[in-house]
């Protein structure tokens, strides 16, 4: 088994004077290791990685305890911290992204012998390793009799939150047992959070996982030490070769442009479209994509009235029938150099108007997604769909990997800084990439005066004004959760407004110069 040590500090101020009773004594690293150190300033809200010193055990091959760079990169992004009390009372919770690269050659990282009954645990376990910290605050009291009644109560100055919450299946897998060898519910003494993160081949890097910690407010710093255990298995064979991505190719921040964008519009305001694909044309339209530096999110089934039943509900069969259809195309080099951004397998299955009066079964919505990664494994899997709504599925989501956030206006959603932070936790909470974009066309609050094109829709509709799309832009386009910025839709009386193109260059901008954020969360 490996233990792959991780070695993770925090500091930085909190705008709060020290602790005057209490201490933060930390677990000392592990003799002789000079393990990762992350570095958060909460003022400036960064989080910065050192990398650690290779070890003299490194030239001797894993050492089948603790290893470190020399085996397990780490990747820390995304840097958030809380409002007091926003998940925990009266604590700050501050969040990050992480994700582990296996750096072993030939050597695969795979879930651990560490259960009940020895049973493999199906995924490696990344958690942290801490001395547990408590601040002694109380009050003092003088009773009827005269007496001085003191009353102390204690509580954990740093905690790790619940975004540890194990492979997400059962709450008694959310903590684990290392002594045990067992799963617990945490808290509970001796049981340790964790997060799942998926086998990795040499050379492979996880998905993003978004964990954090709970602190009290007059906690300036932190320390921790994060761990991966796994179990190593050599001569593993090594995958197929992937073309390498052109030199030139070099993505930054999140896709931003409109659905059904035509390839001549790509350039440095769109970097991104939705496009529908038939067998005949994906090749070009990812060339197109790729020659300017824009990725693509592809449906490749196109009308709904293709995949559905007589009364209008969805028949599955038939959706897998045309996605078979591209089985023989190789998409290998579009996913390695990130043209190809995401699979859009359905669109608005919540809606009953659009399936027949029945919304499709989230069952079914998961089995589409397992589907398409059946054929293309490293294709991330998209459903147009807010995340609310995916809350209601009773199973965790495995092989969807990212929802859809698409504002429609005040009048329609609400305020666009509720629907921001709604539509943000509830894809954290599932563990969903999220994707987000304005309906620019019908989504406005008449100060444009235009009418929007209506598309079967209600009356009342007006197209967005350039304030519009600027103000709510700008709010989804700086959220470090989303992972891309799609309109609907390309209109190109709309967007050849010179006040509307000053906007989307401006919302382009807050997109395009910030960090990509992954779409597959887990």
């Amino acid at each position: 088994m490996l233990w792959g040590a991780v070695g993770l500090a925090g500091c930085g101020a909190l705008d709060a004077a020290p602790p005057t009773a209490g201490t933060t004594e930390l677990a000392a690293p592990p003799p002789g290791r000079a393990g990762y150190l992350l570095e958060v300033d909460t003022r400036r809200r960064t989080a910065r990685v050192e990398t650690p010193r290779p070890s003299a055990s490194a030239a001797g091959g894993p050492s089948f305890s603790i290893l470190e760079g020399e085996a397990i990169g780490l990747e820390v992004r995304n840097y958030s911290v809380s409002d007091i009390g926003a998940f925990s009372p009266g604590k700050v919770r501050v969040r990050f992204d992480v994700s582990v690269t296996n750096r072993l050659a030939g050597v695969a990282l795979e879930p651990p012998l560490t259960a009940e009954g020895g049973a493999v645990v199906p995924s490696l376990m990344f958690f942290p390793l801490m001395q547990s910290a408590a601040m002694t605050t109380g009050t003092t009291a003088v009773s009827a009799d005269g007496a001085i009644v003191v009353d102390r109560a204690s509580h954990p100055l740093v905690e790790p939150s619940v975004d540890w919450d194990g492979d997400g299946t059962l709450a008694r897998w959310q903590g684990f047992d290392f002594a045990g060898d067992s799963g617990c519910t945490a808290p509970a003494p001796g049981c340790s959070r964790w997060e799942a993160l998926p086998p990795l081949g040499p050379g492979e890097t996880s998905p993003a996982r978004t964990v954090g910690f709970d602190i009290d407010p007059t906690v300036s710093g932190f320390r921790a030490w994060l761990l991966l255990v796994a179990n190593l298995r050599g001569g593993v064979p090594q995958p197929p070769p992937v073309d390498p991505p052109p030199a030139d190719t070099a993505y930054r921040g999140i896709p931003f442009g409109e659905f059904h964008l035509p390839a001549e519009s790509f350039g440095s305001t769109f970097t991104g479209a939705y496009r529908f694909a038939t067998p005949a044309s994906i090749i070009a339209i990812l060339d197109s994509a790729r020659g300017a530096h824009a990725r693509v999110i592809l449906n490749l089934t196109g009308s709904r009235r293709r995949f559905t039943n007589q009364d209008g509900t969805f028949n599955l069969t038939l959706w897998k029938q045309i996605v078979d259809e591209f089985r023989g195309l190789d998409l290998r080099p579009y996913l390695a150099d990130g043209t190809l951004e995401a699979h859009y397998i359905v669109d608005e299955p919540n809606s009953l108007g659009t399936w027949g009066g029945r919304a499709i079964a989230y069952s079914v919505i998961e089995e589409m997604a397992r589907y398409s990664k059946s054929i293309w494994p490293g294709w991330t899997t998209v459903a147009r769909v807010n995340p609310q709504w995916l809350r209601g599925a009773p199973f965790p989501w495995v092989y969807l990997d990212a929802a859809w956030a698409q504002y429609a206006g005040p009048l329609r959603m609400g305020q666009i800084a509720q629907f921001r932070q709604e539509s943000v936790r509830a894809a954290q909470e599932l563990r969903l990439g999220l994707v987000v974009g304005l309906n620019v066309l019908n989504g406005g609050d008449g100060s444009s005066g235009i009418d929007g094109p209506r598309d079967a829709l209600a009356e009342g509709l007006y197209q967005m004004s350039a304030a519009e799309v600027r103000e709510y832009g700008v709010v989804l386009a700086a959220e470090p959760y989303a992972c891309g910025f799609l309109n609907w839709q390309y209109d190109p009386t709309f967007d050849a407004r010179p006040d509307v193109q000053a906007s989307l260059r401006e919302v382009s901008g807050v997109a395009t110069n910030r960090w990509n954020a992954p779409c597959r969360r887990h």
